[in-house]
């Protein structure tokens, strides 16, 4: 049995447009079976009840802050948003866990942890729920979804890292050569977050999925190529594209207010 714990840390008003509503931030935080615990933050519009939620999944070595910026923008159009810390998913994370304890397997399970917990919350209507995840996290989304359909109304996914696992061939063509520890982009994994992506199928998994996907890319990404996105796009059965001129790896100041924008107008349409 899930425990939840949750604070009320501030009311933020947003007073400005007629399409916004003011909301409030709680800081919750879920211990898992395994006592672990993820650091999450709730985005809930004033007034909300049986409302449609977006859970927001950061990248390798980030945060939630990462995903704060769309959390407080969609929260303002009436959507209970979810981010949180993945468990040894950074080095600044504030949930349970070492880097060296992270994987993709573990990411999923924390996600599946997430939505168990929304789905239980009153304000929250689980048949109206989206995934969305930048980088990595866009990866563990994927997986999530395509493993978990009937969980969600569709997915969200930011220059998704939709390559790691042919990366993880590619670097170690033989588990054998994969060493203790690894450092990568600042940050150390173990080998075993290596050996378990090497045997993932994200391509092979994601073509079942038939539910609404948004892409989002900037077309000077020079972590996860664009090109990652415009494979996924021929792949999934519904899904649609948007590019981002000039933007890297990582969305901020009017790239942000785009991709924020696109996001709103993708939820609004399936959730008619």
């Amino acid at each position: 049995m899930k425990k939840f714990a949750g604070i009320l840390l501030m009311l933020l008003l947003c007073g400005a447009g007629l399409a916004e509503n003011t909301y409030h931030v709680e800081e919750f935080s879920i211990e898992k079976e395994d006592e672990s615990v993820i650091a999450g933050w709730l985005y809930v519009p004033d007034g909300a009840e049986n409302a449609p939620a977006v859970i927001l999944c950061h990248g390798f070595n980030g945060t939630h802050h990462n995903m704060d910026g769309y959390a407080e923008y969609l929260a303002q159009r009436g959507y209970v948003c979810y981010t949180f810390d993945f468990c040894g998913g950074g080095t600044q994370s504030q949930s349970s866990g070492a880097t060296t304890d992270m994987t993709l397997l573990t990411e999923l399970d924390d996600l599946d942890a997430v939505v168990s917990f929304l789905a239980e919350l009153d304000e929250v209507d689980a048949s109206r729920l989206v995934i969305a995840g930048e980088s990595q996290g866009g990866l563990v989304t994927a997986l999530y979804t395509a493993r978990n359909p009937e969980l969600v109304r569709g997915a969200m996914l930011l220059y998704p890292g939709l390559m790691i696992a042919d990366n993880a061939r590619s670097q170690y063509a033989d588990a054998s050569e994969i060493p203790e520890t690894v450092g990568f982009m600042k940050m150390t994994v173990s080998g075993r977050y290596y050996e378990v992506a090497r045997e993932l199928d994200p391509w092979t998994e994601i073509a079942s999925f038939d539910k609404p996907v948004l892409l989002i890319h900037g077309t000077d990404d020079q972590i996860v190529p664009i090109s990652v996105s415009e494979k996924a796009l021929t792949i999934y059965p519904d899904a649609r594209m948007i590019t981002i001129p000039g933007a890297g790896h990582g969305f901020y100041l009017d790239d942000r207010e785009t991709a924020c924008k696109e996001m709103e107008a993708f939820l609004n349409e399936i959730d008619q």
